[in-house]
């Protein structure tokens, strides 16, 4: 007995073919890309304070691990570059101690939200029943 014939579906697939892309296409993919990768290098997060005559940028505070203000309070200024805009980072070792924990002062104050205050405690504390 001689095999079935096959008849074509409906549905065959086709296949798609490539073309070459354009200049434009490429100049509008690569300015895509570009402007893609800036976005992700800008953060927008940061907080200025001013430090003695200086504009100092930082990630607000209450980013920050509580390991790192504990080494900042107990001297350890170079803990604090790694929150510091990269132009800024040299700034807070121009200036003294008492300028420092001050210009940290108004950051947190900047920041809005005090050291050991998290958003979680205070929405724990509203769950716990009074007696």
């Amino acid at each position: 007995m001689p095999p079935a014939k096959r008849t074509p579906s409906k549905t065959t697939r086709t296949r798609a073919v490539a073309r070459p892309s354009t200049d434009a296409e490429i100049a509008a993919s690569e300015a895509a890309r570009r402007v893609e990768t800036e976005a992700s290098t800008i953060d927008v997060a940061w907080v200025v304070v001013p430090l003695g005559g200086d504009e100092v940028r930082a990630r607000p505070f209450r980013d920050w691990p509580m390991s790192v203000y504990r080494r900042v309070t107990n001297g350890d200024f170079a803990a604090l570059s790694e929150f510091l805009h990269e132009d800024d980072e040299d700034v807070i070792f121009e200036h003294s101690v008492g300028e420092v924990l001050d210009w940290m002062n108004d950051l947190i104050e900047a920041s809005g939200q005090e050291p050991g205050e998290s958003r979680a405690s205070r929405r724990s504390s509203r769950r716990t029943a009074r007696r």
